[in-house]
């Protein structure tokens, strides 16, 4: 992204310290994968998003308002803010986009019951599984299973539940990493270390190819 007031790179999804920020960041992605598609025959159909905490709010972003560029979206450590959360529906129109969030369970920066009074100065966010089961109406899934994944690493202090919401209209499935006592990270490169996270998204993305 481009460097802020303050000299930091990020994407542009309305924090408040960013309000007299005007980049375009939803355009400019949108634009850079029509490019890539054009200039290296990429697929249109399987162009998919990830990212990392802001990245991981992109990711939203994404979903909800370029659908018809980003097949689906694996944010992690990611939110929805609360403008894109409340017009997000009117966006999305008849779109179902399948989602996979993985998420520390005692994430200190962007935090799993969310931040609807904008105690930290982010602004208002919604909650990690407020999030997921707004994806999980949209997307009309209708069944929903749990599983505690392998404990592979028992020295990381953490473990991995892995809620997936499926029988959804267009298979859009909607899955949830819950890192319980995982923070900010992305797992398999520091915190958690029983999973992958860049192989987890792949195979998650690969059932949209």
């Amino acid at each position: 992204g481009l460097s802020d007031q303050s000299g930091y790179n990020f994407w542009n999804v309305g924090y408040v310290f960013h309000q007299n920020q005007a980049v375009d960041d939803v355009g400019f992605l949108s634009s850079l994968a029509d490019y890539l598609q054009n200039e290296y025959g990429f697929d249109s159909q399987n162009t998919f998003v990830t990212g990392f905490s802001n990245g991981g709010d992109m990711s939203y972003m994404l979903a909800c308002q370029a659908n018809d560029v980003f097949r689906a979206i694996a944010p992690v450590a990611g939110s929805m803010m609360e403008e894109i959360y409340n017009t997000c529906n009117s966006l999305l129109s008849s779109s179902h986009v399948p989602v996979l969030e993985i998420h520390g369970r005692n994430d200190n920066v962007t935090l799993w019951d969310g931040d609807m009074q904008n105690n930290d100065g982010w602004g208002a966010y919604y909650g990690t599984q407020e999030g997921i089961d707004f994806w999980v109406e949209n997307n009309g899934c209708l069944n929903y299973e749990h599983f505690i994944m392998p404990n592979t690493d028992p020295n990381d202090g953490s473990h991995i539940i892995n809620h997936r919401y499926f029988d959804c209209i267009e298979n859009a499935e909607v899955w949830l990493y819950e890192v319980v006592g995982g923070g900010h990270d992305w797992p398999g490169s520091s915190g958690n270390m029983d999973i992958n996270t860049s192989e987890e998204i792949w195979s998650f993305f690969s059932q949209y190819t």
